[in-house]
């Protein structure tokens, strides 16, 4: 009996710079806020700024609600407006990317 073909990976493996999390979704979140620490933002807008859908942008966003490290501020109609909250995590989060950048090299998107 010959045995089935491997299995296809439909997406390819994290960056050396997504290990860490996980996947490269949330390294880019962290990337794309650490740019901006004092600026609000929209779900929208932060997954245009790092070409990922909305959908799995909220998903990183809920993650790092849960961590406290960002806040819903207000809502504009049915659109929820974020920032960054003022504590230890969110700082040192948030200097991660740029330490990864260091010692791994520039990102790029697999």
């Amino acid at each position: 009996m010959t045995p089935p073909p491997a299995s296809k990976r439909k997406r390819p493996p994290p960056s050396r710079h997504g290990l860490i999390f996980g996947g490269d979704a949330l390294y880019q979140v962290l990337a794309q806020l650490s740019k901006d620490r004092d600026g609000e933002f929209t779900t929208n807008e932060l997954a245009a700024a790092i070409s990922r859908t909305p959908e799995h942008t909220r998903r990183e966003i809920e993650k790092l609600i849960e961590l406290d490290v960002l806040k819903e501020v207000r809502r504009d109609r049915k659109t929820r407006i974020y920032a960054l909250t003022p504590t230890p995590l969110s700082e040192e989060l948030l200097d991660l990317p740029e330490l990864l950048v260091r010692q791994l090299g520039r990102y790029r998107r697999p």
